[in-house]
């Protein structure tokens, strides 16, 4: 056994070279030294493919600007990033503002229009950035005329391991809440670990073209995540994500055992996400209520709380706070899954 380590090597091949293995069985031995090689070079063939993208890459949401200024000639793209957070100023989305070449005012229905005809000019580009519509009044810069407004992850966006990670045969999971920023922690817990990031959120669009607004069942996250837990998305050095109350609720007892990290708000912020995400803040309770008591039934799991500091005396969400808050509990949790793994 301690050759086998060693060597990297299937326990039954070293038996079969020592001839301890009957011989109706010696081409079983074979095939498992092939399975091996081939696991072995699809693992590195991952960690080339992703170091050379993160070399030659543009950001998402250039690609994007791209190709609709190529495909689309009578809009102008603007770039408009977005920076979350005080204590820490990180680049959390980047916007693409589409406005009209002539400079003429565009009324409700021509943006409409316009929509339909940009996603059918570049709705491949749309789902491979996994960019969504959004209202310009969410821009912190305000153009003169109204815009159409795309918007592409940047820290949440799923992605590689470094290349230069230890190895590490871990899969970190991190479920939570609506609007906990469950997703942030986990792309955090990523960074400061060198793992890969895999936002089923994300995925879901870049794979399959869903999204919340054309996926009301979540099929598309369903399915992302049903493919980490049976082995099928080979989720060994990333982190796992999803905060989405019916795929939590249907996955969460097939979690197998592991790390993982529970991140929920307190009663405003999950009455805040409810809304947001077109539940009912019951439903949204019950699945904290689930969530914890799953979470202190099992061993190697954490659980975080955003608590409602985070908003101000008006009722209104402090998202720059809110940010420096989920981006804590990820660099916690960090901490110790390094302390774990020292």
């Amino acid at each position: 056994m301690r050759l086998a380590r060693l060597a990297n090597l299937p326990e039954a091949y070293l038996l079969d070279l020592a001839g301890r293995t009957p011989a109706s069985l010696s081409g079983s031995t074979r095939l498992l030294l092939i399975e091996s090689a081939v696991r072995g070079a699809l693992r590195d063939l991952d960690r080339w493919t992703g170091a050379a993208q993160r070399l030659v890459d543009q950001p998402a949401a250039a690609v994007l600007a791209g190709a609709i200024l190529e495909r689309c000639p009578d809009l102008i793209a603007s770039l408009v990033p977005r920076y979350r957070g005080r204590a820490r100023r990180v680049r959390a989305q980047t916007f693409v503002a589409l406005a009209r070449a002539n400079g003429q005012t565009t009324t409700p229905s021509e943006i409409s229009s316009a929509r339909r005809r940009v996603e059918d000019a570049v709705g491949d580009v749309i789902d491979a950035t996994a960019a969504v519509w959004r209202d310009e009044h969410q821009l912190d810069t305000q153009f003169d005329d109204p815009a159409l407004v795309l918007m592409v992850l940047d820290q949440e966006r799923s992605r590689g391991p470094s290349e230069a990670v230890a190895p590490d045969p871990r899969s970190i999971a991190v479920i939570g809440t609506p609007y906990a920023h469950a997703e942030l922690a986990a792309s955090v817990i990523a960074d400061k670990l060198g793992f890969g990031l895999i936002n089923p959120l994300d995925l879901a669009q870049r794979r399959f073209g869903l999204r919340r607004a054309n996926d009301p069942h979540r099929v598309g996250q369903r399915r992302i995540v049903r493919e980490i837990l049976s082995g099928q998305l080979d989720s060994m050095q990333h982190v796992w994500t999803v905060a989405d109350v019916e795929v939590v609720d249907e996955i969460l007892e097939d979690i197998p055992a592991g790390p993982v990290v529970c991140v929920t708000g307190g009663p405003r912020l999950r009455s805040e996400g409810a809304r947001m995400w077109g539940y009912t803040t019951d439903r949204v309770d019950e699945l904290h209520d689930r969530i914890c008591r799953w979470a202190r039934a099992r061993p190697a799991t954490t659980l975080h709380e955003i608590d409602d500091a985070v908003f101000d005396r008006h009722n209104r969400i402090d998202r720059d706070r809110l940010f420096d808050d989920a981006w804590d509990v990820g660099a916690h949790a960090a901490a110790e899954l390094l302390v774990d793994r020292g």
